[in-house]
């Protein structure tokens, strides 16, 4: 469990040693520095990480305001508690304007002062440490959103991994991270943090894991603070070391796992940011893989247009020519102009859209059925009409429409 490293700063010894001997015996949780001036005080702050500042106002040289500013000055928003002697409103005021988070008065029995002063420094570092999650966490989110943009550029698999084990080292702050993808039933490495070296990701059958079994088989997410205590921990990442454990399935690619040397390094919110990341990799990974395919079938679709005896082209659901073969050029007069692109609708006479689109609908509905024969009249590149044999068909592969045009004399 981490201390509340506090420092008291007071010009009187005797108080300070009460006060330390109090706060500790009361609250074995707060780790308190003593300084007996404020010149004391910020060599502590110089030298150690401070989370709670409590010092009394009246001191020689250099008073508690003073201090006040010189810590907003010099070391942010470090909780800083003032104490003022009775009747210092005007001392309480000064410092609430310079930025003091609390004040207590020095006043009646010091147990009792000391009880409040104890209680103080665990509210204004609980407030404090809300305050600053909140907005890493915002920060975090932010970041995770752009590394999301920068995975929507991505065109390869490799560099969506890449900017996934930057985002979880820089973002994230994970020191040890990987990810493995199931290939046969086998988790194959993919992507490790830039401490790992590619084989401390270990590839195995999925049937010999454990955590990472579970997280595959059954798509579940876990969070462990000490594997010494879970049976299953077995993370395909090959530290001996490793205490604690984050492990999550990356949708029905693979798992994502990231582990710390550290017992309860890991919390609910660095699993929430991981679920996060881990989304926007497998929706790249996913769009990466989807254009890929289509851009196969589309080559192969191609190829079948240009050796079909057939005037014929592809054409997307918002009617725009993806595909056409030589013969659908020829045919409507394109020679030395590529038609992809072309708004297919305006290549109609006007009386034949409507029905066009309604036939376009209906394919649609039902691509298994027998392809839909028509004819319509269609507009060559110097306008001539021509008379056409359509037959239609829909294919969900790439999911566009099938023209194929036979004129008709």
């Amino acid at each position: 469990m981490m201390s509340i490293k506090t420092l008291l700063i007071d010009d009187e010894r005797s108080l300070l040693e009460q006060a330390e001997k109090f706060i500790q015996k009361m609250d074995p949780e707060i780790e308190v520095f003593t300084a007996i001036s404020a010149e004391k005080g910020l060599k502590v702050i110089d030298e150690k990480t401070i989370d709670v500042i409590v010092s009394d106002y009246q001191m020689p040289k250099t008073d508690g305001i003073e201090l006040l500013k010189k810590v907003r000055e010099d070391y942010g928003d470090i909780p800083f508690i003032i104490l003022t002697g009775r009747g210092r409103e005007e001392v309480v005021m000064e410092a609430l304007n310079h930025g003091a988070d609390g004040y207590l008065k020095k006043e009646g029995d010091t147990d009792a002062l000391w009880d409040l002063v104890t209680r103080a420094i665990h509210r204004e570092y609980d407030r404090w440490k809300t305050e600053k999650e909140f907005e890493e966490n915002k920060k975090k989110i932010e970041d995770l959103h752009q590394v999301a943009s920068n995975l929507i550029s991505c065109d390869d698999e490799k560099e969506a991994y890449s900017l996934t084990m930057e985002a979880a080292e820089k973002i994230l702050n994970y020191d040890y991270c990987g990810i493995a993808e199931v290939i046969n039933g086998i988790f194959k490495r993919r992507a490790t943090s830039s401490n790992l070296k590619s084989e401390d990701i270990v590839e195995r059958s999925v049937e010999d894991g454990g955590i990472d079994k579970e997280t595959w088989i059954n798509k579940e997410k876990f969070l462990i603070d000490d594997v010494d205590e879970d049976s299953r921990a077995n993370p395909v990442i090959n530290n001996r070391d490793f205490r604690s454990l984050i492990s999550l399935p990356v949708d029905d690619i693979g798992i994502f796992q990231a582990i710390s040397n550290e017992p309860g390094f890991f919390n609910e919110n660095d699993l929430q940011m991981s679920e996060l990341l881990v989304s926007h990799l497998a929706n790249a990974i996913k769009r990466i893989r989807s254009k890929k395919e289509l851009e196969r079938k589309e080559k192969l679709y191609r190829k079948i247009f240009e050796t079909t005896g057939s005037a014929m082209a592809l054409i997307d659901e918002d009617m725009k020519i993806s595909l056409a073969n030589d013969k659908f050029h020829r045919l409507l007069g394109y020679y030395d102009e590529s038609m992809e692109g072309l708004d297919f609708l305006k290549l109609m006479v006007e009386e034949d859209v409507q029905r066009v689109e309604r036939h376009c609908e209906e394919t649609k509905e039902d691509p298994e059925g027998m392809p839909t024969q028509f004819n319509m009249q269609i507009k060559t590149q110097t306008d001539e009409v021509l008379n056409v044999l359509v037959t239609l068909g829909y294919t969900d592969e790439v999911n566009r429409f099938v023209f194929s045009l036979l004129e008709i004399h």
